[in-house]
C-alpha cells in the first residue's frame, strides 16, 4: 500500500471522534451517513474494516456475521464499500489504523504508539470475550472499542447498528468481555447526544433515521487504559499474558443510547 497523507487538522478537532462500526458501515445507510458525517468531523476506520475493504475480491463466508444477521445483505454493502475504495478518493476523507504505522492515515496529533497499543488492547478484549467464536464483524467491534480506549484523553464515540429488543450487539461483545454496560436513560441520553452532535443530529442521520434505520451511539470509559505502560513492550500482542495489572480493561465500562429522529 502506498504511504498516506496524514489526515488534516481543521475545525474537525473541535468536534468528537466518531468511529464507524462494522455494522453500521454495511447497513443499508451505512455508506452514505458515514461519507457525510466524515466530511464534517472526523471520522475513523479500524483494522478489520479496513481490511474487508482491502479484499481484492469480496468473498462470502459463513462467519461473517452471526446467525441472527443478514450476510448477504451486509455483503452487498461490502462490495459497495470497496468499489467507493478502488475507484474514488472518497474514503480519505477517513482516519484509519492500518496493520502497522506506515498503512494508516492518522492525524498529526495522534500518538505513533497508537497503532500498536490499539492491536494490544484489541487483543486482551478478544481473550477476554473467547466464550465464542468472534465473527468478522465482532473483530469490527473489537477494534472499534480498542481504539476508543487508546483515545481516552479526547471525546469520542462508537456509531453502531442497535435491535428492538437487545443492547446492540457490540456491546453484547463487550459484556461478554466482561465490561459493565448500561443503556443511557433520559435526561443522560439527551446530554450524551448533544456532547457529540450539538442540538441537531446531522441531516445525513435524520434522513437515515426517518427511514427506518436504527443506530446507536456507544460511549467507553477506560480508567486504565491511559496509565496502562505498554509503549515499551518490544513483543506481539498473541505472546501476551494476561496480566491484571496490565489490562487496560478493569475497571472500564460503556454507556449506549439509541438514536431518535
Amino acid at each position: 500500500m502506498t504511504h498516506h497523507r496524514p489526515a488534516r487538522a481543521s475545525t474537525m478537532d473541535t468536534k468528537p471522534d466518531l468511529v464507524i462500526d462494522g455494522r453500521l458501515a454495511f447497513s443499508d445507510y451505512g455508506l452514505t451517513v458515514s461519507l457525510a458525517l466524515a466530511a464534517e468531523r472526523r471520522c475513523w476506520l479500524v483494522q478489520s474494516l479496513w481490511s474487508l475493504l482491502q479484499r481484492f475480491q469480496v468473498e462470502s463466508y459463513a462467519d461473517f456475521a452471526g446467525p441472527d444477521e443478514d450476510i448477504e445483505v451486509m455483503l452487498t454493502r461490502v462490495e459497495e464499500w470497496h468499489d467507493i475504495w478502488t475507484a474514488t478518493t472518497l474514503l480519505e476523507r477517513f482516519c484509519w489504523l492500518g496493520d502497522i504505522l506506515f498503512e494508516s492515515r492518522l492525524p498529526t496529533t495522534f500518538p505513533q504508539s497508537g497503532v500498536s497499543r490499539s492491536r494490544i488492547f484489541a487483543s486482551f478484549l478478544e481473550r477476554q470475550a473467547a466464550a465464542s467464536k468472534m465473527t468478522a464483524m465482532d473483530l469490527c467491534a473489537r477494534d472499534a472499542a480498542a481504539l476508543l480506549a487508546v483515545a481516552s484523553d479526547r471525546s469520542s464515540a462508537i456509531l453502531t447498528t442497535s435491535r428492538p429488543k437487545a443492547p446492540p450487539h457490540l456491546c453484547a461483545l463487550l459484556e461478554r468481555a466482561g465490561l459493565r454496560v448500561k443503556r443511557s436513560e433520559s435526561p443522560a441520553t439527551d446530554r450524551l447526544v448533544r456532547s457529540t452532535f450539538g442540538h441537531h443530529l446531522p441531516l445525513p442521520l435524520e434522513m437515515a433515521l426517518a427511514g427506518g434505520a436504527r443506530i446507536a451511539l456507544v460511549f467507553i470509559s477506560a480508567p486504565r487504559a491511559a496509565a496502562v505502560a505498554l509503549e515499551e513492550a518490544d513483543f506481539e500482542p498473541d505472546d501476551l499474558t494476561v496480566d491484571p495489572a496490565r489490562d487496560p480493561w478493569r475497571d472500564a465500562h460503556a454507556v449506549w443510547t439509541e438514536l431518535v429522529p
